[in-house]
């Protein structure tokens, strides 16, 4: 047999040789012993699990921080939006009592100015003698629709008090001159000057009730009235 036919043979390949060589390959690749014990490994799972619970812990104060501040942001500003709708009821309280008070006003203070015009310029006239140390002439302008009422008072108040008319006042005014100075009366005018400051006070969206304006428990009432009827 030829040598050629030969190497096919399995009796002349070398099995054992090559297993020793794949062996020895696996001894190169295999990683190193482990350069720890039991101990290093259980000291080090500790260590991680007391790292995770520390980590844990503060993940869960942070998320409660969060969660607090998110809480107390939201109240302050729920609380901020209770204070601006108070601020702003107070406010539309105030110019709802300002408007009526205005037009309440505004239709009982020349009524009464009117019937009460006599008495408040003698009252003035009082305070103005217990009050004042005008000595000498002095002289009471009014006007002339009022002359015969306020003369007796006069004479009453000081002989040396003359009266004059001045149609350029109106019938509730009233003046006293002397040598070095002058005492007015002017309740018309006060009694304006008080309407314009209510007038003022009251914002361009608010308006003033007029006569028309129904009341509920009025039309409630009349609403009773027709039934029974």
């Amino acid at each position: 047999m030829s040598d050629n036919n030969k190497k096919f043979f399995f009796d002349l390949h070398d099995f054992q040789k090559e297993a020793d060589q794949e062996k020895e390959k696996r001894k190169a690749k295999a990683p190193p012993p482990p350069s720890f014990s039991l101990e290093d490994m259980e000291a080090a799972r500790h260590a991680a699990l007391a790292k995770g619970k520390d980590e844990g812990i503060q993940l869960a104060k942070d998320s409660i921080e969060q969660q607090t501040e998110l809480v107390v942001q939201s109240l302050a500003d729920q609380i901020r939006t209770l204070e601006l709708a108070e601020e702003q009821r107070y406010a539309a309280y105030l110019d709802q009592t300002v408007a009526i008070s205005y037009k309440a006003l505004e239709k009982i203070l020349p009524g009464l100015l009117e019937v009460a015009k006599i008495d408040l310029i003698k009252q003035a006239l009082n305070d103005f003698y217990l009050q004042t140390s005008a000595k000498g002439n002095l002289t009471l302008f009014i006007h002339p629709s009022m002359r015969d009422a306020m003369e007796r008072h006069a004479k009453s108040l000081s002989a040396t008090l003359s009266v004059e008319e001045d149609e350029r006042m109106s019938p509730a005014q009233a003046r006293i001159e002397w040598t070095n100075g002058a005492f007015e009366f002017t309740p018309d005018l006060l009694m304006e000057q008080i309407l314009q400051t209510l007038q003022g006070r009251l914002s361009e969206n608010d308006q003033i009730l007029d006569d028309n304006q129904k009341n509920p428990h009025t039309d409630e009432e009349n609403r009773d009235k027709e039934q029974d009827l």
